[in-house]
């Protein structure tokens, strides 16, 4: 992960892999398993143009409220 919770698309893709290879099956409620579905769900996301990828932290209006 880098700098304010941005990945490069290939730390995200490892870490997809990292977290199947891991914890292969996890059920509805486990706590692998909402790390699975946030990986999931954000690779989804670009896989379906929705714009998620950003140049760099700098280019982004969001501020973290963590």
């Amino acid at each position: 992960m880098q700098a304010n919770g941005f990945i490069s698309i290939a730390n995200l893709i490892a870490a997809a892999n990292a977290e199947l290879c891991a914890h292969p099956n996890t059920t509805a409620s486990g706590v692998n398993r909402s790390c699975q579905e946030f990986l999931k769900t954000t690779l989804d996301n670009g896989n379906n143009n929705k714009n998620f990828v950003q140049p760099g932290p700098d280019s982004c209006p969001f501020t973290s409220p963590y």
